[in-house]
């Protein structure tokens, strides 16, 4: 990855593609473009490669959803995840992804779903009864359940790692990765676009906007409206009072689209701790970073909510750098 100080850019220089945004979404334009044939690609990243929320979400990847096009999408990402994880080593933590139904129409609904998983070459997408949940999952408590969709083979990623592979597969097919050049206008030309940085201008024909919560700023730069408004979420790791005997999967009591607070937890890298926190489609807005009293509130909140559906064994609870994950929903 080359840095704003590299001596090479002191001046103007021309590119085909620019894009903005050196997290998941631009490192994978970057790879993607280049596996179609274009090679002649600049990524522009204004500090360093997955600083935003590719380095602080929960990391899961994974199908269970009940929206066609959503389970579209993410049965595509996930061949595309598994891709890299046989052809580069990406590591995938595959310790499951269980999504809790509340009843006997949430359970049809997951049919559906994995019906739809099967097509598309999602094959380890089951639907269990509450027998089922009961067995894979014993620390649940069974009231208000009515089963769950469960995929086996999903799992977490670590968000930094997987932006590491992309740039390095970015780069050994041609494209230049410059972390610390910050994009501060664009201007159109008769070929394309010319952006301005803190490192000279770019020449290039087209842009991807991939700022990520930076979007609707960068897109404001172009002269474009772009409809995303960044969410702050936060994640609480917990140790726990004794291990668990076994791993936990990611349980997600929560439905896609329901506009309903739901909870998630699961093992977070060995059977001592688990990972915790709350899930909304609600859409806050900007916002403001919440001070400490928040933090503590909103680790009470979980662990009451965890006390309440689950005999997870807990013990004091850790912040890890007061993890928030900055989840960018499109509206």
């Amino acid at each position: 990855t080359e840095s704003a100080s590299d001596p090479r850019y002191g001046a103007a220089m021309t590119t085909a593609v620019a894009i903005i945004g050196g997290g998941a979404v631009g490192l994978s334009t970057a790879w993607h473009l280049i596996e179609r044939g274009v090679t002649d690609i600049t990524l522009l990243e204004a500090t360093d490669l997955a600083a935003g929320s590719s380095s602080r979400s929960a990391g899961f990847v994974e199908s269970q959803y009940v929206d066609p096009l959503d389970i579209e999408l993410r049965a595509r990402s996930m061949h595309t995840f598994r891709r890299l994880q046989r052809d580069h080593g990406l590591e995938i933590k595959e310790i499951g992804y269980l999504r809790l139904a509340p009843d006997d129409e949430a359970l049809e609904t997951f049919r559906a779903s994995a019906r739809s998983q099967h097509q598309l070459g999602i094959d380890d997408a089951e639907v269990l009864d509450m027998d089922g949940v009961r067995r894979l999952v014993p620390q649940l408590r069974p009231e208000g359940v009515a089963g769950g969709l469960f995929g086996r083979r999903d799992g977490r990623i670590d968000g930094p790692a997987y932006c590491r592979l992309l740039a390095g597969l970015a780069e050994a097919g041609g494209a230049r990765v410059r972390a610390g050049v910050r994009v501060r206008s664009a201007s159109p030309t008769a070929a394309g676009w010319r952006l301005e940085t803190n490192d000279g201008g770019v020449e290039c024909d087209v842009v991807v906007d991939a700022a990520g919560a930076w979007a609707a700023e960068v897109g404001r730069l172009l002269g474009v409206d772009v409809p995303v408004i960044p969410l702050r979420n936060q994640i609480g790791i917990w140790r726990l009072e004794r291990p668990l005997d076994r791993v936990l999967p990611m349980v997600m009591d929560y439905i896609p689209h329901t506009g309903t607070r739901g909870l998630y937890v699961a093992t977070y890298d060995d059977l001592d701790h688990v990972l915790a926190g709350l899930h909304s489609e609600e859409v806050v807005g900007q916002g403001v970073d919440l001070l400490v009293a928040g933090v503590v509130l909103f680790l009470l909140l979980v662990t009451r909510r965890i006390g309440r559906k689950t005999y997870v064994p807990f013990g004091p609870f850790l912040i890890i750098g007061a993890l928030w994950a900055v989840l960018i929903r499109a509206v």
